[in-house]
């Protein structure tokens, strides 16, 4: 008898449980909310009467002076030959020579 009145009892907490979770109805006022927020948030900009320039812009109008930097010609890394990631280092062979980088 215990079995069959636990068992009816747990049958009603699954169905009221089921009734009372799954709702397809929204709530009318946050989206209501969400919308007024997009429109005061948002700007309309019109391009219709933007014209082009077909000509490139130069660095030399966005920054105030430019420098050069010259790379090197030296190899940093010769001829790799075997190459190993272990532990979060890769670990070169150059010939005679192994490299060790981390990431």
């Amino acid at each position: 008898m215990k079995t069959k009145v636990f068992f009816f009892v747990c049958m009603l907490l699954l169905v009221g449980s089921l009734i009372l979770s799954c709702s397809s109805r929204q709530n009318e006022k946050s989206s209501v909310k969400q919308d007024e927020i997009k429109r005061d948030t948002l700007q309309i900009i019109n391009l219709s009467d933007v014209s082009y320039k077909d000509s490139h812009a130069k660095l030399s109008d966005f920054a105030a002076s430019i420098t050069y930097i010259p790379l090197s010609d030296d190899k940093l890394i010769g001829d790799i030959s075997q190459l190993c990631l272990s532990d979060n280092k890769f670990f070169i062979r150059c010939g005679t020579i192994i490299e060790v980088f981390t990431s």
